[in-house]
């Protein structure tokens, strides 16, 4: 039987922490605004079209959905580190 050892190194607090200092494409933080805009944007411009009669109720679910789809697992693009930065 074998045991887990604790690391010894404590971790470090959290006042410690300083942001770093990045100038260019921030990936992640680009993927959730687009996912947060995406998702309700979809619903609101469909449903708006369709109060107003502008479009038919058939095709547009099936056009929102997609942009759901989209919105939903473009939050994924999170997971990619932005230029210079590495995960721990």
């Amino acid at each position: 039987m074998t045991t887990q050892t604790a690391h010894s190194k404590p971790s470090p607090s959290l006042s410690d922490w300083s942001p770093s200092d990045y100038d260019g494409f921030n990936i992640r933080r680009s993927a959730y605004i687009c996912s947060g805009i995406m998702v309700p944007g979809a619903f609101a411009v469909a449903w708006a079209l369709i109060l107003t009669g502008i479009i038919a109720p058939s095709p547009a679910d099936k056009y929102v959905s997609i942009s759901l789809f989209i919105g939903y697992w473009a939050s994924l693009f999170a997971f990619i580190d932005n230029k210079g930065e590495r995960r721990s």
